[in-house]
């Protein structure tokens, strides 16, 4: 049984059919395949997905229930967008667990040293060639969007991971890092939707 179930959904903006009668099964452990041209309505699914939206008609069941109904479920939709969308000015570390309210970090006041060791250990899971304490904005593209990746894991509620795009400025060596995540990620029993253009990464990824 799929665990995220997107049941005759339609989507209307004044003047627009973004969506239009959508059919589709997220399972656990699988990598789905989200493609499209510009204007297809990837964009507006997606935010139906994560809660953001919501359709005008059909539902979203995730775990078998209406998220309409229990909208603490779509906690379990972890989503990371094309843009790099990181605070350049701070710390990987604190960039990783951020928005500090979704981790044990919250409140007026972390130690930072605690959060730069825990953050080590992401580091090293992602591959991530920088240390804790370097600040974004002096690291590479490339460990900018494995960053963006690891720090939607590092929601423990996490059960689907939609990753929009994220190869789209990577060389094909980084392609394959963000594909040895991916898979890493899969084999730990989560879903995966991966939103693409190129075909070969397709083939080359998707279940």
């Amino acid at each position: 049984m799929a665990y995220l179930h997107v049941d005759h959904v339609s989507k209307t903006f004044p003047g627009v059919r973004a969506l239009i009668d959508i059919e589709l099964e997220i399972e656990m452990g699988k990598v789905h395949t989200l493609a499209g041209e510009n204007g297809a309505g990837k964009s507006t699914l997606v935010k139906i997905l994560t809660g953001t939206e919501r359709p005008t008609s059909g539902r979203v069941l995730i775990d078998g229930e209406d998220a309409a109904d229990h909208s603490h479920l779509y906690k379990t939709v972890a989503y990371v967008p094309q843009e790099i969308n990181l605070f350049t000015n701070l710390t990987v570390a604190e960039n990783l667990f951020m928005p500090f309210s979704r981790s044990h970090h919250g409140g007026m006041v972390f130690r930072r040293r605690q959060l730069e060791r825990e953050a080590q250990s992401w580091i090293e899971r992602f591959n991530i060639a920088a240390q804790p304490g370097d600040k974004v904005g002096r690291i590479s593209i490339s460990d900018q969007q494995l960053l963006q990746i690891a720090r939607a894991c590092t929601n423990e509620s996490m059960k689907i991971l939609i990753l929009d795009e994220p190869t789209s400025s990577l060389t094909e060596t980084e392609v394959e890092r963000v594909f040895r995540v991916v898979r890493d990620v899969v084999e730990e029993g989560c879903g995966v939707v991966f939103i693409s253009h190129k075909f070969d990464e397709m083939f080359a990824i998707s279940d």
